[in-house]
């Protein structure tokens, strides 16, 4: 009877299903350590020494979604002792932005996001770490367009172009303004975000020669 043929079908859709999630299971367990690994490598170069990074994948309850029945978890360790737990009870604001920009540099390559959009993913860090910083964003940049909003110059003279936002407030109005620097321009603000609003000859010379090594 009609009954008895959909629950037929039900059966079918249901092993369908079990033997996707189960391919998909299987390919989230290979791929698991192998990209731990790639991303615990990329957040070392970024100032997190002892980082280590295990990501979980369990399906143990074997509940049906639309995403499988995995239950996919990261785990990280920033010291050396502390146990293993999930981003959230781990890692600061800061650290939290250098984990994902290793993401999106493994995943940079695939050509699948066209724009990304940092906003100061550089919190919290400064000289070596920024330049590495710094670096991986310029090497995205060679897959995909890079916005990224910054403060700190060794990111900002990676960039293939510099913008330079303003807000201008009046009494009763806000504008913001974009303007694209010129290599003189991009000096001079270069200088500034190292010497602070006074610009030295001695900040000039050093911008300069940031400049001139990533170009």
């Amino acid at each position: 009877d009609e009954f008895a043929l959909i629950e037929s079908q039900l059966d079918l859709l249901k092993h369908a299903y079990h033997n996707a999630a189960q391919a998909l299971s299987d390919s989230r367990t290979k791929a698991a350590k192998p990209l731990a690994e790639k991303i615990e490598e990329q957040i070392k170069r970024m100032n997190m020494p002892h980082a280590k990074l295990i990501i979980e994948v369990a399906s143990e309850s074997q509940k049906p979604t639309s995403l499988g029945f995995d239950d996919v978890r990261f785990l990280i360790s920033t010291n050396p002792g502390q146990k293993s737990d999930t981003l959230d009870k781990v890692v600061s604001g800061g650290e939290l932005a250098r984990i994902g920009l290793a993401m999106h540099v493994i995943a940079s390559n695939k050509g699948e996001i066209p724009t990304l959009i940092f906003d100061e993913v550089d919190t919290g860090i400064s000289g070596p770490t920024a330049s590495v910083v710094g670096q991986l964003l310029r090497q995205m940049g060679s897959n995909a367009q890079v916005i990224c909003v910054t403060h700190l110059p060794q990111v900002a003279a990676q960039a293939h172009n510099q913008l330079f936002v303003t807000k201008q407030v009046t009494a009763d109005n806000t504008e913001t303004q974009i303007l694209n620097l010129t290599t003189d321009d991009r000096i001079t603000e270069l200088a500034r975000l190292l010497a602070g609003d006074k610009v030295t000859d001695s900040a000039l010379s050093n911008a300069r020669s940031l400049l001139e090594s990533v170009n």
